[in-house]
């Protein structure tokens, strides 16, 4: 993940050895729509201009049928996860910004905490109705985060500098620990969970 002057991106290697990759773009929706590929490599590649990041060799490598733009969407929260039996989880139920870096990682999440509430609570609708509780303010704070760094608010340059250094030395970063370190306790039951998350339960 790479975060330059004008917009973001980030690219991976698939295990087949091609490179996958997409770039958040600050425009208006639709304004990218209908741009040839050849002129949307090369606005893609001006927007990191002067940025020494890697994603842009895989930008101008990708042929015309493989580049194409769309808009980024957000789901940030649901009223109702769950009724009759079935309940939602991953993408189904949060949609992150990409600059968030925490798609699947938060699919895993949703799946490990639903299973704990299906080990411990032996009725379907409470199992649900604690799998919710013990999720909902985590996940909408995660897309809430990404809506913060989508588009163009951008980090500035001491910002920049700070968090690239951070990145570099792998020194521990406060503000986004809470996103990269979240833990999940496997043998703690979930009613345990449920009273220590009450509210009621932690005092003024």
């Amino acid at each position: 993940m790479y975060f330059g002057r004008r917009a973001s991106c980030g690219h991976t290697v698939s295990p087949g050895g091609e490179t996958w990759w997409f770039a958040n773009v600050p425009c208006p929706e639709g304004e990218l729509a209908g741009v040839p590929p050849e002129r949307l490599r090369q606005q893609l590649s001006d927007l990191f201009a002067g940025d020494r990041i890697p994603t842009v060799q895989a930008i101008q490598a990708t042929g015309d049928a493989q580049i194409t733009a769309t808009a980024c969407y957000q789901l940030s929260s649901l009223p109702t996860w769950s009724r009759a039996g079935m309940t939602l989880a991953g993408d189904a139920l949060h949609v992150a910004s990409p600059v968030t870096t925490q798609g699947a990682s938060m699919a895993i999440e949703d799946a490990v905490i639903l299973a704990k509430c299906l080990r411990d609570l032996p009725d379907i609708t409470a199992a649900f109705r604690a799998y919710e509780q013990l999720r909902r303010a985590r996940v909408e704070r995660v897309v809430a985060s990404g809506m913060r760094n989508l588009g163009p608010r951008l980090p500035g340059p001491l910002r920049r500098l700070l968090r690239d250094r951070a990145v570099a030395r792998r020194t521990r970063r406060p503000e986004v620990d809470w996103l990269h370190l979240h833990h999940i306790d496997w043998s703690r039951n979930t009613a345990t969970e449920l009273t220590a998350a009450d509210p009621a339960n932690r005092g003024g």
